[in-house]
């Protein structure tokens, strides 16, 4: 059995409204265990409004499919307020969420219940009290998943996962485009003949579009870290791959200041362990100014970014220590420079 675990630190609450303090401050506040007999697990969270937490996760102890997406949503101090099971007879997973204006949020995911075929893209809106409004699928006959949902500026929304129904590789990077009540407007499939697959975007001014993921079609190893920059309606710009003779892949970007973007992943090519957290700084035409690593012996990886401007950076990752084993969260406050404060 697997349950949710959710943790709070507050000194990086207070940091987000202005709080300055230095990272030896950060304090565990409370964290709280949410789940029954069988597996469940937390896949993202935001904050509301009110200061609680809506958290999106899937569950096979409750609900009415194989593996439902959950929704819990609990107080500032971590108490339960509702919970919500959607899903159908199959395995459906949520990727990331959003908070919406109007105190919803809008959840994407994978679906293997509904849509076209083995697996599909899954976007829902709920309300304020977890009730859906609507529901989108999008994928062909074959497997499709998705992981990050991102935020146009026109209200619409970016959905980044993989796909094996379009594009010509084993996988290739699929890229969504939808307007606010989730009809799709384009798609794009990015890759070679190999396994390729996406994990964020992010919308820059102007328009275009940054991709992040991996690529076995190109560059140097097994698997390496994929930078792709589009126009507003997908259209390539460039692209770049980072990576040595391991595997390497990159989950996350983050704007960085005075331009150019931070990404983080995981690296076997490079770093003290198995895998460790990997850092790329690039500049705006997507040339690599430096890279880092910050790790031990045994797994670590980076999931997360949040740019802190002439602060640095706040990085969420995952450590496994090896007496006993076992996987813990891993938050790092980082200059600049990519150095841990």
């Amino acid at each position: 059995m697997k349950r949710i675990s959710l943790a709070r630190w507050l000194p990086f609450f207070l940091l987000l409204v202005g709080g300055t303090s230095g990272a030896q401050s950060l304090q565990l506040q409370w964290h709280r265990t949410f789940g029954a007999g069988e597996n469940d697990y937390g896949r993202s969270v935001i904050q509301t409004a009110d200061g609680g937490f809506l958290v999106a996760g899937d569950t096979r102890s409750f609900g009415s499919g194989l593996s439902d997406l959950w929704l819990l949503r609990v107080d500032s101090e971590g108490d339960t307020l509702w919970t919500r099971t959607i899903g159908g007879v199959g395995d459906d997973h949520p990727g990331d969420l959003l908070a919406s204006a109007d105190g919803g949020a809008v959840i994407c995911g994978t679906t293997r219940s509904s849509g076209a075929g083995f697996s599909d893209f899954w976007l829902l809106k709920v309300d304020s009290g977890g009730t859906v409004l609507w529901e989108r699928t999008y994928g062909g006959e074959l497997e499709d998943e998705c992981w990050t949902l991102g935020a146009a500026a026109d209200g619409g929304f970016l959905l980044v996962g993989n796909t094996r129904s379009q594009g010509l590789g084993v996988t290739d990077l699929w890229l969504v485009r939808t307007d606010s009540l989730g009809q799709q407007q384009w798609n794009r499939s990015y890759g070679g003949s190999q396994a390729d697959g996406g994990y964020g975007a992010l919308e820059l001014e102007g328009g275009d579009l940054l991709l992040t993921g991996y690529t076995n079609s190109r560059g140097a190893g097994q698997a390496d870290g994929y930078v792709i920059r589009t126009n507003s309606i997908g259209d390539t710009l460039w692209t770049r791959t980072f990576g040595g003779s391991g595997e390497d892949r990159l989950f996350a970007c983050a704007a960085a200041t005075p331009g150019g973007w931070l990404f983080t992943g995981r690296t076997t090519s490079w770093g003290a362990g198995s895998n460790d957290l990997w850092l790329l700084r690039l500049n705006e035409l997507g040339d690599s100014l430096w890279t880092r690593t910050h790790g031990g012996a045994d797994s670590d990886l980076g999931l997360q970014l949040l740019s802190l401007g002439a602060e640095g950076f706040f990085a969420v990752g995952q450590t496994t220590l090896s007496q006993p084993v076992m996987q813990q969260i891993w938050t790092l406050w980082l200059d600049s420079e990519g150095e841990i404060l």
